[in-house]
Formats: structure tokens, sequence, C-alpha cells
């Protein structure tokens, strides 16, 4: 797989609705839309979908990440395709794969607000969210 082709699934994704734990085109939540994409490339994976039960859902996520993904360090740039864990306030517990519009840096990810799966600016993103851990799928070209 290249990181092209990870980005042109997780782009297949766009305008699905946002649905808590959800797993197909009815609707996705953050980690159904990585779980999707790493599906569609035969990518091992554990789906857990009670995860806002955790009581520390941030190390978990960080923990099941990963298992079956390449942890990247984050003081590299996020390439095209490369999964990050972004925190909201202090803790992570949002993920999204790296994508490039116009020369431009964004985030392919379900969000809450606008209840569906969008391609956000990184740099616009930056002002509501911070990087915290960068992964890349196995075996990416």
């Amino acid at each position: 797989m290249t990181r092209a082709e990870i980005v042109e699934q997780a782009r297949c994704w766009l305008r699905t609705p946002y649905r808590k734990c959800g797993r197909d085109k009815h609707g996705l939540d953050c980690l159904g839309l990585l779980i999707m994409v790493g599906r569609h490339f035969n990518v091992p994976h554990t789906d857990t979908q009670h995860y806002s039960e955790w009581p520390r859902t941030d190390l978990l996520i960080l923990k099941k990440l990963s298992q079956h993904l390449v942890r990247v360090p984050p003081t590299q740039k996020p390439k095209p395709g490369m999964v990050g864990v972004f925190a909201e306030l202090r803790l992570p517990g949002h993920v999204g794969i790296f994508s490039e519009l116009h020369r431009t840096t964004h985030v392919i990810h379900a969000r809450i607000t606008p209840r569906q799966v969008v391609e956000e600016s990184w740099p616009q993103l930056t002002e509501q969210v911070r990087l915290v851990a960068l992964f890349d799928f196995p075996g990416v070209q």
C-alpha cells in the first residue's frame, strides 16, 4: 500500500455521518474510520467498541494503536497516510489520517461537529487540537 492509496481510501468515507462506535457507511467515529481504512488493506486490528467506558482512554488508544501500527517520532512532519493521535484538552482521545490538499497538510477524521467524516486543514485544526502521537501503517511505501 502507498500513502496515496491510504488517503484515497480514507477519502471514500468523506461525508459519512458521525456515529459513536460506527463501523459502516451508515456512520463512523474516528476509530471506526481508521479501522475501516485498515481493513481495506488487511491491516490486523483490535476493534474495541467500548472505549468510552475505559478509565484511561488516552493510554489504551496509544497501546492499541502500537500493537498494529508503527510508531513514528512525534517530531517528524506528518506525511499523507500517517495516523495522528490528537488531544483536544490534555489527554489523547481522537485519531485521524493525514492527507495533502492544495499543497497544505490536512486531516481526514470523523467529527462530532459537523457530525460527519471531513477533511480539514491541519494548520487550522491545530488551533483546536494538539498532535500527541504519530503512526504509520505497517508496510507503507
